[in-house]
């Protein structure tokens, strides 16, 4: 987790704070089965590329270049914007780690030395990288809930992870409120904003997470 210069992270466990330090919860649903779902509301461009990562350091989730040159000359080329505009674009347009057939979110949100892009998800050597974009979001959760409803007979509750990056979307866009009735319309809801989530295997950036329990 990344915080803002001169933050510290905490977190709470029976009441108590701790600095730089992580709880876990284990539940165990005593009346069904738990199911759980992931959201991606972008996709690769209409006429993108695939780049490969050439050149990475690990330690600060840094990646140096894509097809051997400055990663940040090609997000701008495929994205249409300049360096200066990069990390606003992000919100829009973030760079996706492609694994099969499936897409793991990567948010830049700085750029480094000599054109790199230093990022809130790991990117390693020789990953399929495409820079992303916003895809229709009201229609694509529409199938999510959708496919929550089809799954299970009888809901008890959600409990969703939203990524801060979505959260600024949404509400710059006015859609936060609609957003969240939404979520309610499938069953009784809990949500929280996170920095990062986390889906089987998979690290990931602007993405939601949920849990639903029957």
């Amino acid at each position: 987790m990344i915080y803002p210069a001169g933050a510290t992270g905490y977190a709470m466990l029976d009441g108590e704070l701790y600095a730089d330090a992580c709880c876990y919860a284990l539940i165990k649903n005593k009346s069904g089965k738990i199911r759980t779902y992931s959201e991606n509301i972008f996709g690769p461009m209409e006429c993108g590329k695939t780049h490969i990562a050439t050149k990475v350091n690990l330690a600060n989730k840094e990646l140096i270049s894509l097809d051997g040159r400055p990663a940040a000359d090609v997000y701008c080329e495929d994205a249409g914007v300049s360096r200066s505009e990069l990390v606003d674009n992000v919100l829009v347009s973030p760079l996706g780690r492609v694994i099969g057939g499936e897409i793991f979110i990567s948010s830049p949100y700085a750029i480094g030395n000599n054109g790199s892009l230093i990022n809130y998800k790991r990117i390693n050597e020789n990953d399929t990288i495409e820079i992303l974009e916003l895809k229709d979001y009201e229609a694509i959760g529409n199938d999510t809930r959708n496919n929550i409803r089809s799954e299970n007979g009888k809901i008890s509750f959600i409990f969703s992870v939203n990524c801060i990056y979505r959260h600024l979307l949404f509400t710059q866009r006015n859609y936060m409120t609609d957003f969240l009735g939404a979520m309610k319309s499938v069953g009784p809801h809990v949500g929280i904003v996170g920095g990062g989530e986390q889906y089987k295997k998979q690290h990931v950036n602007q993405t939601m997470v949920c849990a639903v329990f029957e």
